[in-house]
């Protein structure tokens, strides 16, 4: 298969058919050949945004425990030959790095510019899946994510809030995975703690799950973190638009709210 890319309009979260103006539109899906993915061996390397755009990097930690380090954020915005980039505040781009060795450990670390969240450190065996999101003209923010670690939201719930009033969101709304607010006027609502989204079923360290908020009125909504809950990235959803935050558990109780479009 060739290397393409596509703005994905409606894409399955958690359940939902989620479209709309400004939702997912933002995120670069790549679809690249996995029949000849990057190789890596060193104990210490420094990734490329030519390699990241392969999808697939296999690092053999045979030589002993290793530390890879992810491109700068000038590099992830610039792209490779207008291909890739990070054009717009929002744009996001996704690949997978997996640890092939059979006993040592690998340690990703952010560039210049760069925040990294999530699990940094991929045992023997192991993989993580890596979104890479512009937050500014010259930042961005990494999630690396343990596939097998997130929580298993069985009954994904849409959650119907039309109070023209700031509101706090239950861990039991977020965790349902879509909120949409009919609010009129903007409106400022706080999210839950790190100790009532840590309660959820399934949360452990390095845990992560998408939540969808639906400005569906005529008001803008502004996200607030709760005690044990930093947000990252700009936190306001425009009027008739929708957002999308991951939330990522970092420590017990503590949480990242990485706003990604």
């Amino acid at each position: 298969m060739g290397e393409k890319v596509e703005k994905v309009s409606g894409v399955f979260l958690n359940g939902f058919n989620v479209t709309g103006t400004d939702v997912f539109p933002k995120i670069n899906r790549r679809i690249d050949s996995l029949n000849n993915p990057v190789s890596l061996s060193a104990t210490t390397n420094t990734i490329t945004v030519e390699q990241v755009v392969k999808g697939y990097i296999l690092h053999d930690t045979v030589a002993g425990a290793a530390t890879d380090t992810l491109p700068s954020a000038a590099a992830f915005i610039a792209g490779v030959s207008n291909v890739y980039s990070l054009v717009n505040n929002g744009d996001s781009i996704e690949f997978c790095i997996a640890n092939i060795g059979a006993t040592n450990s690998l340690t990703l670390a952010a560039g210049s510019g760069s925040t990294l969240f999530g699990s940094l450190v991929i045992p023997a065996n192991s993989r993580r899946n890596v979104t890479v999101t512009r937050t500014t003209s010259n930042t961005v923010s990494i999630i690396a994510v343990d596939p097998l670690d997130n929580p298993a939201v069985v009954n994904p719930t849409v959650t119907s809030i039309a109070a023209n009033a700031g509101q706090t969101y239950t861990a039991a709304q977020v965790a349902g995975g879509y909120i949409t607010r009919g609010n009129t006027g903007n409106q400022n609502d706080q999210l839950p703690t790190g100790a009532q989204l840590g309660a959820l079923p399934g949360i452990t360290v390095g845990s992560s799950f998408d939540l969808v908020v639906n400005s569906s009125s005529t008001g803008d909504v502004t996200l607030l973190g709760g005690s044990g809950v930093t947000l990252v990235g700009g936190p306001t959803i425009s009027a008739g638009d929708a957002g999308v935050v991951k939330f990522i558990c970092t420590a017990t109780n503590t949480f990242k709210a990485v706003f990604l479009s």
